[in-house]
């Protein structure tokens, strides 16, 4: 699992002026291919998230869980 520090901003941006980079979320949580639906299930959860990421062993992306698909 990664985790990287989130930074948020409640002001409003101008869509033309914002960078991505100003917006995104910063807390990635992520598994790995092997890990089980169960523990994607009760990482979606723990952390109040919608969305895992799933990386290989050298933190590549592989693909995206979304609470929808479970």
């Amino acid at each position: 699992t990664k985790v990287k520090e989130s930074t948020g901003s409640a002001k409003p941006l101008s869509p033309d002026a914002t960078k991505v980079s100003e917006i995104m979320t910063r807390l990635v949580i992520s598994v790995g291919p092997d890990t089980t639906m169960k523990d994607a299930v009760g990482k979606l959860i723990d952390h109040r998230i919608h969305r895992l990421f799933v990386t290989d062993k050298a933190g590549v992306l592989v693909g995206v869980i979304s609470a929808l698909d479970v």
